[in-house]
């Protein structure tokens, strides 16, 4: 039996690409529904997987599908393997007929948002794609620079931001992320706001 190979232009991804890139942002999300399946999509161009790809994660079931993006914002399903799991998230039948993989393309297309604009909702989705612990909002700063010159006998080989500090930060507040983005500077997250953008900005300028 042959292996199931499907891949496919996507338009969309490419405009929305284009919003990110204005936000300054390189992972991004949406509501999305096919039938009765209602999850959040991931669209990442990060390091966070191994080249672009296209991420569904349903509210309450761990279990998510991960489906390249190729190069040409080209949707690609390969193999009997992704095709069977892809079907087993969205519920498809397997039954002759039934599903049409144009028509599953054609609901996503219309659910991708022309642009991009960075919410609560998508920071949630954001924290939990990552499983990200520590909370949406940010609350303090620790400015690693400062701390070694208060504390010169620390070992220069830790106490630094982290590559994923800075990628939440990008992605759930660019704003801050475009003044912190080169300075050993990392952003301290909680469950419940505290300080205001404009707040945590300023305290990383004193």
């Amino acid at each position: 039996m042959a292996e199931y190979t499907f891949e496919c232009y996507i338009e969309e991804l490419k405009k929305l690409f284009a919003s990110m890139k204005e936000s300054d942002v390189s992972v991004s999300s949406f509501p999305f529904t096919y039938k009765n399946i209602s999850v959040d999509a991931i669209f990442d161009t990060s390091s966070l997987t191994n080249g672009w790809m296209l991420v569904f994660l349903k509210e309450t079931d761990p279990k998510r599908i991960y489906i390249p993006i190729e190069k040409g914002y080209r949707l690609s399903i390969k193999g009997n393997e992704q095709y069977g799991r892809f079907k087993e998230f969205f519920k498809i039948s397997s039954k002759k007929g039934e599903f049409k993989i144009s028509e599953f393309v054609s609901t996503l297309k219309g659910q991708i948002p022309d642009k991009y604009t960075v919410t609560s909702e998508t920071r949630k989705a954001y924290l939990k794609y990552t499983d990200d612990k520590d909370g949406e909002y940010p609350v303090s700063v620790k400015d690693w620079e400062k701390y070694h010159i208060r504390n010169p006998k620390a070992p220069n080989d830790k106490y630094h931001r982290t590559d994923e500090n800075l990628l939440k930060t990008r992605n759930c507040y660019p704003e801050i992320y475009r003044v912190i983005k080169d300075k050993d500077i990392s952003i301290v997250y909680g469950k419940t706001p505290d300080k205001s953008i404009k707040e945590i900005i300023s305290k990383i300028e004193e």
